[in-house]
């Protein structure tokens, strides 16, 4: 059975857009995002690609391990979500 591990500060906010280049970053691990808020996001990748990432109050994403990427806020509101990777 899958370790859930859940850090106390990792309740990922982004703010009307907000890029945060510093964050580029990757997870070692398979996750699941849950939005606590909903927005509307681009996720862009180290190679450039960006994807459509609108995640509604309640809804959730998994991903996969080991793509590097950033998230940015295009929508009009706060996001507020929770990542949960699965160890």
């Amino acid at each position: 059975m899958p370790h859930l591990s859940v850090p106390a500060l990792d309740d990922h906010r982004r703010y009307l857009s907000e890029t945060r280049p510093e964050l580029l970053h990757r997870h070692d691990h398979p996750d699941l995002v849950v939005a606590i808020q909903d927005a509307k996001n681009v996720v862009q990748t180290l190679d450039g690609t960006r994807t459509d990432a609108d995640e509604p109050t309640g809804g959730f994403v998994s991903r996969d391990p080991g793509n590097v990427h950033m998230l940015t806020n295009v929508g009009g509101t706060t996001y507020l979500a929770r990542l949960v990777e699965l160890k």
